[in-house]
């Protein structure tokens, strides 16, 4: 992604209101004829969106139903997100850019590759894979010194358009063992 739709993005990610395109082009330090441009491009992958205010248009990024829901403090999406935090398996919802909207385990807001010390995404990552292809995908992969499955399911906007992404890593020797306890009482 270009740098300047990048910057767009971080910009509006940060931001608790919509922006005008005058805003966003004198935060990024860039012309507004280009920025108008760059927001198009953002808009028809389907990452921000606007609404007109008399012949202003102010932006924002582009949030499914369930994305807005998770990060209200709702007393029904935070019963919600109890739930998740017991499970054992590490969930986390992704924007495009890999950047962690939110997670069941304590890590800070960073990008999912730099939470396990890495420097850029994974070989074969299944989250830009879903990201891609607007389906779910999965993949084994070895993660921190252990093999892990992770399940990449993605989330869509009301164009149908993918905006995030929520990743399940699932340790594959507790999924095996499970299995085989399961199995062994099927005879």
């Amino acid at each position: 992604m270009e740098v300047l739709q990048e910057k767009i993005l971080r910009l509006l990610r940060n931001k608790d209101e919509d922006i005008t395109i005058n805003d966003i082009a004198e935060s990024i330090k860039a012309e507004r004829h280009t920025t108008a441009k760059h927001l198009e491009v953002l808009k028809s992958r389907g990452l921000i969106e606007y609404r007109s205010i008399g012949k202003s248009k102010v932006w924002k990024i582009s949030r499914s139903p369930f994305i807005k829901a998770i990060k209200t403090e709702d007393e029904v999406i935070k019963n919600f997100k109890d739930i998740l935090n017991s499970v054992d398996n590490h969930i986390s919802i992704q924007n495009p850019d890999f950047s962690v909207i939110w997670t069941n385990k304590n890590i800070s807001q960073h990008k999912c590759y730099e939470a396990v010390g890495k420097d850029e995404k994974c070989k074969n990552c299944p989250i830009e894979k879903t990201f891609r292809t607007g389906q779910s995908t999965s993949a084994l992969v070895d993660w921190q010194n252990k093999k892990v499955r992770i399940i990449a399911q993605p989330i869509k906007n009301s164009n149908n358009e993918t905006v995030a992404v929520v990743e399940i890593v699932q340790n594959v020797k507790k999924e095996m063992n499970h299995y085989n306890i399961a199995s062994r009482g099927k005879k």
